[in-house]
């Protein structure tokens, strides 16, 4: 792994942080269980314990803070 690599991979942690703990959760749960797999909503909703449109709205705010220029440092 190149040293900007396992740089960008060191940031990742730092986003999640911010993150609600319910998508954290969930990401992880995803990560470990499934590695590559896509999730449906309903099956996120399953294993969060909220209704699709919750993760919807999860997701929606989780992408807006990815956005925001704050956020610039993890991409570089």
């Amino acid at each position: 792994m190149s040293k900007s690599t396992a740089a960008k991979v060191i940031k990742i942690p730092n986003f999640f942080g911010s993150c609600e703990v319910r998508l954290r959760s969930a990401c992880v749960w995803v990560s470990k269980h499934d590695p590559g797999r896509c999730l449906t909503l309903e099956e996120i909703a399953a294993i969060m314990g909220v209704t699709r449109e919750r993760v919807r709205q999860i997701e929606a705010q989780a992408l807006k803070k990815l956005r925001h220029p704050s956020r610039m440092q993890y991409y570089n």
